[in-house]
């Protein structure tokens, strides 16, 4: 159906305009828009819209016709936009929009944002962890006062000996793959991480080539793990790639699991 002038709005009225209104309506156009009082080129063109607007709606009958002409006009262009407006909210996600395809384009880039958050947190506790190693204290000509061994067991099979030492100076603990032969009197030198308290080197302090302490730790020989963590992580935090950053984020999470195991255990 063709959509009906609004002759209405050529008279800059509401569709419940008196007929009085109408009529003083229609002089002030007429009378702003007449050749004679405007020449401009648009000006012949309004007045005789003015003009068939008024004569439409300043005869009782046509205006009743076209009022009700006008009124199905109207529904039936309403109905057609909310049909058209259903129809695109259906629309199947092939047909939506480009800014929805947009939205849905890099589905890894909302866990990326969150992977870069423990990526970050995972890089500074592995440079923590590796401080500390640099800046190890060493205490010499200390003497054991108690020691502690256990054995540490897989099936029945002694994996390693874990020793808790008090001495003069300071209080440690750490693994050795096999018994040793310290005595409460002893005097050694330790050389431990001032953090983590890992015992890096434990000997006789007539001996400096005996280390008690040769069993296992994070910083041996698991180093290549904190390594490896602080390099997933930091490449995490830089790597354009959504999809790639998500990926490194994980791996950086899984190594963190790994060495927060073997630092506990150390």
């Amino acid at each position: 159906m063709l959509k009906l002038k609004d002759y209405y709005k050529v008279l800059h009225l509401s569709s419940k305009a008196s007929a009085d209104e109408i009529k003083k309506a229609y002089r002030k156009l007429a009378l702003q828009f007449h050749p004679d009082k405007n020449s401009t080129p648009q000006a012949k063109a309004v007045f005789q819209e003015i003009n068939e607007a008024y004569g439409v709606l300043s005869d009782p009958v046509k205006k009743n016709n076209y009022d009700s002409s006008f009124n199905q006009s109207y529904q039936a262009n309403t109905s057609h936009t909310g049909e058209k407006s259903n129809t695109e909210n259906h629309r199947p996600f092939h047909k939506s929009s480009g800014k929805q395809k947009f939205k849905n384009k890099d589905p890894y880039k909302h866990f990326a944002l969150k992977g870069k958050f423990f990526s970050s947190f995972i890089f500074f506790f592995c440079l923590i962890l590796c401080l500390d190693y640099l800046i190890s204290q060493r205490y010499d000509n200390t003497i054991v006062e108690d020691i502690s061994s256990f054995e540490a067991q897989t099936a029945n099979y002694t994996d390693h000996y874990n020793h808790e030492i008090r001495s003069s100076k300071i209080d440690f603990n750490f693994n050795s793959g096999s018994a040793n032969t310290l005595t409460p009197y002893d005097t050694i030198s330790v050389d431990i991480t001032p953090i983590f308290g890992i015992v890096k080197s434990c000997h006789p302090a007539s001996n400096g080539k005996l280390n008690y302490a040769d069993g296992f730790s994070i910083y041996y020989p698991f180093t290549f793990l904190i390594l490896l963590a602080m390099g997933a992580s930091f490449a995490a935090l830089f790597v354009k790639s959504s999809e790639t950053g998500f990926s490194l984020s994980v791996l950086a999470m899984i190594l963190f699991i790994i060495v927060q195991f073997l630092l506990a255990k150390s």
